[in-house]
């Protein structure tokens, strides 16, 4: 994702539509779609369930791409002008399970949440975690979700953290992860790339 380009908080529809049509932002998608499942979320209420078949992204050209992406966008939307803004905005997530790769078993990430009523509660709840993993030596990644949950990632190969227990932590799995460059889908405060 090269330039810097920030939407900033509730772009317009037409907005929305073009920055998912860049093609830094397709090549990208295309190439976490070759190694995850990627699906393409557009609520309409707060809690939506993903659906495999409904919401998958499947690797392709990039132009296959931005017309699948663009006309499932419009699709839910249709009649919407490109100067609304969306109550909830089309994001995209990713498995956690990478594609087996020729002679390897499916592999997948470790992820752990807190989703607690404050970012500040959250981000306690996994420091206990965070210490442990920094004195086993376990690499893993930090991610913020923007709103008030830490992701804590361990990639593929490392340790199971489900099989861990850590006190008091109410830390849960998850099964996705908002993309990387995806819009939230409720403030949407558009990443910068």
């Amino acid at each position: 994702m090269g330039r810097l380009l920030t939407l900033g908080r509730y772009p317009t529809f037409g907005e929305v539509l073009d920055y998912y049509a860049r093609d830094d932002f397709l090549d990208f998608l295309l190439r976490v779609s070759s190694l995850r499942q990627v699906l393409l979320i557009v609520p309409k209420t707060p809690h939506w369930e993903p659906r495999a078949e409904r919401d998958a992204i499947a690797a392709g050209s990039r132009a296959e791409l931005r017309d699948r992406v663009r006309g499932r966008i419009l699709s839910e939307h249709a009649g919407v002008s490109e100067e609304a803004r969306l109550p909830f905005y089309p994001s995209f997530h990713q498995s956690l399970e990478r594609y087996p790769q020729e002679g390897h078993a499916r592999r997948r990430d470790s992820v752990l949440e807190a989703d607690l009523s404050t970012w500040r509660a959250s981000f306690q709840d996994m420091a206990t975690l965070v210490e442990v993993l920094r004195e086993e030596g376990v690499p893993h990644l930090l991610k913020f979700s923007g709103h008030r949950s830490l992701h804590v990632v361990v990639p593929e190969g490392g340790r199971d953290l489900h099989a861990w227990t850590f006190g008091g932590s109410r830390a849960h799995g998850t099964a996705i992860l908002r993309m990387p460059y995806s819009l939230k889908r409720r403030s949407s405060a558009c990443p910068t790339a």
